[in-house]
Order: structure tokens, then C-alpha cells, then sequence
């Protein structure tokens, strides 16, 4: 029993060691991660706008698709029945 709480003793000062380290990170590697983090945010952005574009483009041909046939069939629209 004495062993597993010398154990979990050590585990915590370690534990506490690097998140203490990772708390006094060089300048350096913290413009490092920034840089890394403006990347990926501008990945989705490109990639939402893309996909943005994607939708309206299916939004504009479903919406000619409805409109000749209603113009076809004479109808205007969906009206309530």
C-alpha cells in the first residue's frame, strides 16, 4: 500500500512539474503555435466559405429546377391548398 501512494505521490510532482514548464514556454514556441493556429483557422475558413459556395450553388440550381416547372405548369409558387 505504501507503494502505490509513493507512486501517486510521484505522479502528481510530475504531473505539477510540467504543467508548471509548459506554463514559462520560450517566446519562440509560443509564436510557433500561433502561427500553427492561424493556419488551421485559415484552412476551415477556405474551407467553410468553399462549402458556403457549394450550398448556394445547389440552393440556386434546385431553385431554377422549381421555377420552370412552375412555369410549365402555370402554377405560381407553393400556395396553400
Amino acid at each position: 500500500m505504501a507503494g502505490r501512494n509513493v507512486a501517486g505521490m510521484l505522479a502528481l510532482i510530475s504531473t505539477g512539474f510540467s504543467w508548471l514548464a509548459c506554463r514559462f514556454r520560450s517566446r519562440t514556441e509560443i509564436e510557433l503555435e500561433l502561427i500553427a493556429l492561424r493556419h488551421q483557422v485559415a484552412i476551415l475558413r477556405d474551407y467553410l466559405d468553399s462549402l458556403w459556395q457549394k450550398a448556394l450553388a445547389d440552393f440556386k440550381i434546385v431553385a431554377e429546377e422549381s421555377f420552370s416547372k412552375a412555369k410549365k405548369t402555370g402554377k405560381k409558387g407553393r400556395g396553400r391548398a
